[in-house]
């Protein structure tokens, strides 16, 4: 009913035609109002106001290797903790097991790990190599190659993010009042008590 709504009303308006799709005829009304873009001043001021927001916990950077054979993760745990490059180790694992996989997983909060994989790497340091961990679906072994510790993010980090969210909270609010416009000019009546 509101998408109705609104695609007349964009229509009423001359925004859109009357057969334009939904979204297109949304987006044509959203945008004849002005633009839904923050100023830098709106943006620095959304930062000041929320600074528990840009919080950037702890995070790793390491390499996973997954193995379905514990002999062939056991091996892979000692040549890593002796030294070896991953790609060899995960090369030598992937022969010995064509379902092993591995890979360097970039940067990550422990947060974002199951808990139990979360433990073994909260413990260790760059360079370090973790036990053979077991999972439902293999066993794991992490080789940390960096800790980063817990930051907030610059203003200019944050601030893609927080135009994104401002121009979301813009739209929401023009389009509940667009909508309350399409109501009050259709003179709409929900008879509720016979929805299912």
């Amino acid at each position: 009913l509101e998408e109705l709504l609104l695609r007349r009303l964009a229509a009423q308006r001359g925004v859109a035609k009357r057969g334009d799709p939904p979204r297109q005829a949304i987006d044509a009304l959203l945008a004849a109002d002005g633009p839904l873009a923050a100023s830098e001043e709106e943006v620095a001021s959304y930062y000041g106001r929320h600074p528990g927001q840009f919080l950037s916990p702890e995070r790793v950077r390491l390499w996973q290797l997954l193995t379905g054979d514990r002999r062939v993760a056991e091996r892979a745990r000692r040549d890593l903790a002796a030294g070896a490059e991953f790609e060899a180790v995960l090369e030598r694992a992937r022969q010995a097991d064509p379902g092993a996989d591995g890979r360097r997983e970039g940067e990550m909060a422990l947060a974002d790990l199951p808990p139990a994989l979360a433990g073994a790497v909260a413990r260790l340091d760059p360079g370090e190599t973790s036990a053979v961990v077991e999972a439902e679906y293999g066993f794991h072994v992490f080789r940390i190659e960096a800790r980063l510790p817990a930051r907030t993010l610059p203003l200019a980090e944050a601030a893609p993010e927080i135009r994104r969210e401002l121009a979301r909270q813009r739209a929401d609010a023009r389009l509940g009042e667009l909508l309350a416009a399409a109501e009050r000019g259709a003179a709409v009546t929900v008879y509720d008590r016979t929805l299912p």
